[in-house]
């Protein structure tokens, strides 16, 4: 069994032996203590097999907040390869949407990239719709081979959902099954 839950600051030195992104994990811990979101993360027993992040903040791209305001955005969902195809990747969106329910939030957006049709049928799937503002740009800097940060950005399609309706005060603690569907 899967178990999904926020990640707590010890649990860093756990991500990045698992799933590497140590600057990733590493600033994300620090916003999620600033209240700026938070990383669920999927744990098979000790080891973390999945994350996603809800960021609560100001967007990142100035369209997204023209048109969405204030709407959290989905970011950096994962799961390792091994652990695939086992439901893993859904169960953390929908931890994500019952927690933001229970903060009051209608809806979620996220962006994925235009090369991504695989991602992109997932959230589909799931009640994702793209936005009529066409596609996005998105932008952040990550470490170089140097340690130094670099520019980088992605061409994503937005894709909103509504989340009215969904059980507010839902449990956060998610249970996959670990084998194949």
């Amino acid at each position: 069994m899967t178990e999904i839950r926020i990640a707590e600051p010890g649990d860093l030195p756990a991500l990045v032996a698992s799933l590497g992104h140590e600057y990733f994990f590493t600033n994300h811990l620090g916003y999620q203590a600033n209240g700026r979101g938070e990383l669920f993360v999927a744990w098979d027993g000790p080891t973390p097999v999945g994350d996603v992040y809800l960021w609560r903040d100001r967007p990142h791209e100035p369209e997204v907040f023209q048109h969405l305001s204030w709407t959290p955005t989905l970011m950096h969902l994962e799961v390792a390869v091994a652990y695939q195809n086992r439901g893993i990747g859904t169960a953390l969106i929908r931890a994500v949407e019952q927690h933001a329910s229970a903060l009051g939030y209608v809806q979620l957006c996220l962006g994925v990239g235009v090369n991504n049709a695989g991602a992109r049928r997932l959230y589909e799937r799931l009640g994702y719709v793209e936005w009529e503002h066409g596609l996005v740009v998105a932008r952040w800097e990550s470490p170089g081979p140097d340690g130094v940060l670099v520019p980088d950005s992605e061409t994503c399609h937005w894709l909103v959902r509504t989340l009215r309706g969904e059980a507010p005060g839902a449990a956060l603690s998610v249970a996959t099954g670990a084998g194949p569907p």
